[in-house]
Parts: C-alpha cells; sequence; structure tokens
C-alpha cells in the first residue's frame, strides 16, 4: 500500500515505483494506492488546486485516466477506485 505517494513524483518515477510494487506482490495480490483522483470535468474541487501546487514540487495529481495509464505502464490492471468522504481515494490493481 501506498498512501500519498504517488503524487510527490512524475510518472518516470511513479512507473518504477509502481513496477517494483507490482513484482513484490503474491500470487492473488493488489497494489493499493490511496491518493488523490482529480474528477472529470470542469466542475471546481479542491484536488484541482492541490495539482496545481504539486507541479509547483515536480510532482502531480492525477485522474483515473492517468492512473489506468500509469498502473498499465508499470504492468498493473487498474481494477477499482474507491472513492471516499476526503479528497483521498483509493486505487486498486492487480498485475497484468
Amino acid at each position: 500500500m501506498l498512501k500519498r505517494v504517488l503524487h510527490d513524483w512524475p510518472d518516470d518515477v511513479c512507473e518504477g515505483i509502481l513496477r517494483r510494487c507490482r513484482d513484490g506482490v503474491a500470487k492473488g495480490g493488489r497494489v493499493v494506492v490511496v491518493d488523490t483522483v482529480i474528477p472529470t470535468g470542469n466542475h471546481p474541487n479542491p484536488s484541482k488546486t492541490v495539482d496545481l501546487l504539486m507541479m509547483i514540487l515536480d510532482g502531480r495529481e492525477r485522474t483515473e485516466a492517468d492512473f489506468r495509464e500509469l498502473f498499465a505502464r508499470a504492468g498493473l490492471k487498474l481494477t477499482r477506485i474507491v472513492v471516499t468522504p476526503s479528497l483521498l481515494s483509493i486505487v486498486e490493481g492487480e498485475p497484468a
């Protein structure tokens, strides 16, 4: 499980982190990421403000499509996203 880790890093570094997690997952296991998932559309959302702040630090918040692509690049299949009452969501993947 990674909580608030991936948003600190650009995609290439995150791909490496996720790839190592995938390599360490037991058969039938999952990789769980707890992070902000930016909603689609042009509606105001606090996660979009956090995204701007993270860009200053070479990180970023990601959309579902961004996570799906990032997981795929690391050899993972995104299986589900669980939205919580907070800004954080639970993003789950399994080895592809």
